[in-house]
């Protein structure tokens, strides 16, 4: 026990002094995080710091940190805005996802992975991390900015497209034939839409009415993330996944509050409370996990697998907007800046591919190279935003 208390205080503390280095320089604090994470993945630290024991509670948080990760990529989809902006953020998405995927995937393809590995693949190169992409906009206060909201809202519609896509193909192929998986899957999601509407009219609100009534940060944690395991243990039933289920608690709950406070979720003790638990806490635990996991010698074996990734990531990504955003009749400057806010890739991406790994759907080099090209993307990415968006309003 005493080793176990020892090794999660050094993890934190070191997550938090690697966070505030990096955030000196103007980087996201999840690099820094994923930096200890490379540390402790040495051999030698990792033996003393980590046995058996400490390494399946570390899997275990990491787990329920994924699911509050995606409940807060829920909370931060707002349906208003999707509307506002449908049309041109529809049309950035499209193009910003749909060309690094089909590149990453044909690169997959060419570096002989399997159909599926390679549409994993594809989907961790196409979409953006809504999360860092939000923080950079809050810190350059751009979030009710044109360009902000044209970000905001395209990286809600990316992370859309990448539960979607992934989800299909999970259910897909765990199915005993194409038929049976496809009835499973429309039945499916029958069931869980009416689940939803169900929940969201009556169980959600009662729930958070009944956890209101003390009025304490505590039992407000209590209610939203009771509600997002009940909601993700109902998607995983149906054969969706539990991150389905947790982002769209995250949504309900968003609409819920902001129906009956008229206040922005972010102001509200439900978010403040589930906030401090997940990103003081369980985030980085998850972040320093995946460092972990990285084997940083499988990158000099073959470091064009790598290098192709981080092209793919960030020319792919950034083409796609700029193209989408001049066919838009904005500027070459605009598209570039859009194009960058969604280059970041270091929250959904990391989920996939630790999930892929952990199926055995990819491989240890693979899943290496994805999380080193999260890294880089991360590092650079919002450097040449922030030069970019100067001048914005």
């Amino acid at each position: 026990m005493s080793q176990m208390l020892f090794t999660l205080f050094i993890s934190l503390m070191l997550a938090y002094v690697a966070a505030e280095v990096v955030r000196y320089f103007k980087i996201p604090r999840a690099v820094g995080q994923i930096l200890i994470g490379f540390f402790f993945g040495i051999p030698i630290i990792q033996a003393v710091l980590f046995s058996a024991e400490i390494l399946n509670v570390f899997s275990f948080l990491s787990d329920i940190a994924v699911v509050l990760l995606f409940f807060f990529v829920g909370m931060e989809i707002d349906l208003m805005q999707l509307k506002r902006n449908i049309r041109e953020a529809v049309l950035i998405s499209l193009f910003n996802t749909s060309i690094p995927f089909v590149f990453g995937f044909l690169a997959a393809l060419y570096f002989k992975q399997s159909l599926l590995s390679s549409i994993i693949i594809g989907t961790c190169l196409s979409v953006s991390a809504q999360a860092i992409s939000l923080d950079i906009l809050e810190e350059l206060k751009l979030v009710k900015t044109k360009i902000g909201e044209l970000i905001i809202t395209t990286g809600a519609i990316d992370d859309i497209f990448e539960l979607a896509l992934v989800s299909a193909t999970i259910a897909v192929i765990s199915g005993l034939s194409a038929y049976v998986s496809l009835v499973r899957l429309i039945s499916g999601i029958i069931v869980f839409v009416i689940s939803v509407v169900l929940f969201k009219t009556y169980v959600i609100p009662w729930l958070i009415e009944l956890f209101e009534r003390e009025h304490t940060s505590a039992s407000l944690f209590m209610g939203a993330f009771t509600i997002t395991l009940l909601m993700a243990a109902l998607s995983e039933f149906l054969g969706f996944g539990s991150l389905i289920g947790a982002i769209v608690a995250g949504i309900s709950v968003r609409e819920l509050l902001h129906y009956k406070t008229g206040k922005i979720w972010e102001e509200h003790d439900i978010a403040k409370a589930v906030h401090v638990i997940s990103f003081g806490f369980l985030v980085p635990i998850f972040l320093i996990w995946v460092g972990m996991r990285v084997s940083l010698p499988t990158l000099f074996i073959h470091p064009s697998i790598t290098a192709v990734f981080i092209l793919i990531a960030i020319f792919g990504t950034v083409g796609g907007a700029l193209l989408a955003v001049v066919l838009s009749g904005n500027s070459i400057r605009e598209g570039l800046a859009i194009g960058f806010g969604l280059t970041p890739k270091g929250d959904v991406e990391l989920v996939i591919a630790t999930l892929a790994f952990k199926a055995n759907l990819i491989s240890l080099e693979i899943f290496s190279a994805l999380v080193f090209m999260s890294f880089v993307t991360t590092v650079i990415a919002p450097i040449i935003f922030r030069r970019l968006a100067t001048g914005f309003t």
